[in-house]
């Protein structure tokens, strides 16, 4: 991972922006976490999301014992058909089984819901490249076959688009290897598109809200900066993002204040006020007045802050 982290940062289409690794929680379970993470534009610095897999991963281990006791004997793989009904119908992921040519030979629960088909109208009938984008597949064709001739070489997860019987488009988290011993491969899918959809929603927003806004860090970093923000500073996102707090930007006779409002928003957040008066520099080095709206974003120590400049306003009921 740290190979990944100065990687990103010299040659970002050379580190991955999807992977997974394994995280010790506070009571020292290693968990397994599927990272997504992107050098945020004009910073050195990285935003990432993490997903807990730890069940995935666990009923893919179990599927595959499951799959490889069914090579034994008649009657262990009586008892392993029921062992492995259970555990494929329950991973909680879209699973399905392919053969060495691609033909889906078992589809659960889960990927009739992912995809529109019945298991009818899926097994023994459907190729999985009928699931995948055409921009998708040439690349993940040749990892099929590569999975086959060099397994240490194939990737067992990474992110496609998946088409639904509706056409309908959705981001999936792939997660795919060979059952041993054979030429088959035991796949599942996890849909993340609501997640996709959310960060999109996220930048969307953030920067057509036709409102200044700042995201300030725990350690009074600025992180992100809007481009109506930009116009109001004077600053560019390069001159201010991962580099400046924002305590250099406000008046010194206001520091004071804001620095208390800050530091008492973590403790005690109804004791100040969400809304108030300051005055911050421009870069030509004018104090202008504004009005501030500062909010924690929920399940973080960020906070995000909408500025408005009121210093014609002023100057008018003056």
């Amino acid at each position: 991972m740290k190979r990944f982290h100065f990687k990103r940062r010299d040659d970002p289409s050379g580190a991955p922006g999807i992977y997974e690794f394994r995280f010790i929680d506070k009571y020292g379970n290693i968990r397994y976490c599927l990272n997504n993470v992107a050098v945020i534009p004009g910073t050195t610095r990285s935003v990432a999301s993490v997903v807990d897999i730890t069940g995935l991963k666990t009923a893919e281990t179990e599927l595959r014992q499951t799959l490889h006791q069914l090579t034994k004997n008649e009657q262990e793989l009586r008892e392993s058909e029921e062992n492995y009904h259970t555990v494929f119908e329950n991973t909680g992921t879209a699973t399905v089984v392919l053969s060495e040519k691609g033909t889906i030979e078992l589809a659960n629960n889960g990927f009739e819901l992912l995809s529109g088909f019945s298991k009818e109208e899926i097994e023994g009938k459907k190729n999985w490249t009928e699931f995948v984008v055409n921009d998708d597949l040439e690349w993940m064709r040749n990892q099929h076959q590569l999975r086959r001739e060099d397994r240490e070489k194939a990737l067992t997860s990474y992110e496609f688009h998946f088409v639904s019987k509706k056409w309908d488009i959705r981001s999936v988290y792939l997660s795919v290897d060979v059952i041993p011993g054979t030429n088959k491969s035991i796949a599942s899918l996890l849909d993340i598109t609501d997640r996709k959809q959310a960060e999109e929603l996220y930048r969307t927003v953030f920067e057509n809200t036709g409102t200044a806004m700042i995201i300030v860090e725990e350690n009074s970093i600025i992180s992100h900066v809007n481009e109506e923000m930009e116009k109001i500073w004077g600053y560019s996102r390069k001159e201010i993002e991962g580099r400046v707090k924002w305590s250099a930007l406000v008046a010194e006779e206001d520091i004071e204040k804001m620095q208390n409002y800050h530091n008492t928003r973590w403790k005690d957040p109804g004791t100040i006020p969400k809304d108030y008066e300051f005055r911050f520099i421009h870069k030509n080095g004018e104090v202008r007045e504004a009005t501030l709206s500062v909010a924690i974003i929920p399940g973080t120590k960020k906070s995000v802050v909408s500025l408005r400049d009121i210093t014609e306003l002023k100057k008018f009921d003056r």
